[in-house]
């Protein structure tokens, strides 16, 4: 199950977050959370691996330009899975958003949300069609 996805720029910023199981963790403890995985995260290599556990988490991340994507899973999670799964989140905000950055994240949280929504269900990949989520996000825009 992925516990959490985030998003943030090179220089440390969160730009994006979204926790599931909300009853775990407090708002002090999640920005406690996400300023140490954004400290080791900076300070790795970045030849070096995509994955490391983190107290009871396996954290997966990948870098696309300036944004870092982040899922903490649980130890059930296959990493390359996860992989995959950040890849094609990557993908399908990189076709609604061209050459997507921290700035169309941060000036379009609702829509990054929506994509999210659509992939996962409760923290479960539950779609993964790229064109199903594109339509449904061209059908939200063309009734507004």
């Amino acid at each position: 199950m992925i516990k959490f996805v985030l998003m943030i720029s090179k220089s440390g910023r969160t730009c994006f977050a979204r926790y599931f199981e909300d009853g775990q963790l407090k708002a002090k403890d999640r920005v406690l959370l996400e300023s140490d995985l954004i400290r080791t995260i900076l300070a790795r290599k970045t030849k070096g691996c995509s994955f490391f556990d983190y107290q009871d988490l396996k954290i997966i991340f990948r870098q696309f330009a300036s944004v870092f994507i982040i899922c903490g899973v649980d130890e059930e999670e296959n990493e390359i899975g996860i992989l995959e799964f950040i890849q094609l989140f990557v993908e399908i905000l990189d076709s609604y958003f061209p050459k997507v950055s921290d700035f169309d994240v941060m000036f379009n949280l609702e829509k990054v949300h929506i994509i999210l929504e659509e992939m996962l269900s409760n923290g479960y990949i539950t779609e993964t069609r790229k064109s199903h989520i594109l339509s449904q996000l061209r059908l939200m825009d063309s009734n507004r």
